[in-house]
C-alpha cells in the first residue's frame, strides 16, 4: 500500500503559519516535529552519504594509483 502525499491544496499552507483555526499547527508543534525529523531520517541519510563520499574516495585513490598497497 502506498502512503504517498496527495497534492497540497493552496489553503493547507496556512495551517502551519500560526493561524487559528481546526489543522493549525503550533510553532512549537512544527518545531519538534521537524527536529524529530532530520534527527530520525535527515541525519541518518547525510551519515551515509557522507560515508559513500569516503568510499568513493578510496576507490579513486587506488585507481590512480595513489594510496594502498599494491
Amino acid at each position: 500500500m502506498s502512503t504517498r502525499p496527495g497534492p497540497v491544496d493552496e489553503d493547507s499552507s496556512s495551517c502551519l503559519s500560526g493561524g487559528e483555526g481546526e489543522g493549525a499547527v503550533s510553532q512549537e508543534d512544527y518545531v519538534k516535529l521537524r527536529n524529530m525529523i532530520n534527527k530520525q531520517i535527515i541525519d541518518p541519510l547525510q551519515e551515509a552519504d557522507h560515508h559513500q563520499q569516503q568510499g568513493w574516495t578510496v576507490i579513486d585513490r587506488l585507481a590512480s594509483g595513489g594510496g594502498g598497497q599494491q
